[in-house]
């Protein structure tokens, strides 16, 4: 579905030649969200109206123990949640104040989750896509993702990119979605 993954294709000795790049698409149910249909998502997951960071997945590969120190810097600074969905695995979390798990969402939910969040926080250290990141772009909501494998090319100039392995610069990339969504989302 990307370059990056003909490339790591190529690299285990497949012919180049015979692979081709055909690139994903988010599913049509992925568009902005009514305020009314966000608000009962919101509810039906207990986030009120307290405001929230989106992450999709939950194990070592979506880089959830970074995500969560991250989160642990920024609430310091602002009152926020951050909203882990899917099982985890690979991976055990603890109950900590503000970090709200969900398990699996239906596909239905996603797109007001998405609509609904102050921004989609994606470190991933790999993905062969990145589905999510057009996801949320679909639905207006600004995106942090990794600088590494394919998410830069899915990505573009539409999401700010970063280090998934500092903190530091996942920390600015967060901060600096929070301050110009707007710009991210146009």
């Amino acid at each position: 579905p990307s370059l990056t993954s003909k490339s790591d294709l190529v690299e285990l000795g497949y012919d180049e030649d015979k692979i081709r790049v055909i690139a994903e698409a988010a599913d049509p149910i992925f568009t902005k969200q009514p305020q009314e249909k966000i608000a009962m998502v919101k509810k039906k997951y207990n986030l009120h109206d307290k405001p929230y960071i989106l992450s999709i997945g939950i194990n070592p590969r979506k880089n959830t123990q970074r995500i969560i120190n991250v989160y642990r810097s920024l609430k310091n600074n602002m009152s926020c949640s951050l909203l882990l969905t899917g099982s985890p695995t690979g991976i055990t979390l603890k109950q900590e104040d503000g970090i709200i798990t969900t398990g699996h969402i239906p596909k239905a939910d996603l797109p007001a989750l998405y609509a609904g969040a102050l921004c989609l926080l994606y470190p991933s250290l790999y993905e062969g896509f990145g589905l999510p990141v057009l996801e949320a772009f679909a639905c207006g909501c600004p995106v942090v993702a990794s600088n590494v494998s394919s998410l830069p090319e899915v990505a573009g100039k539409a999401a700010i990119l970063v280090d998934p392995y500092n903190e530091e610069s996942i920390l600015k990339g967060v901060q600096k979605a929070l301050v110009q969504p707007q710009t991210l989302i146009k």
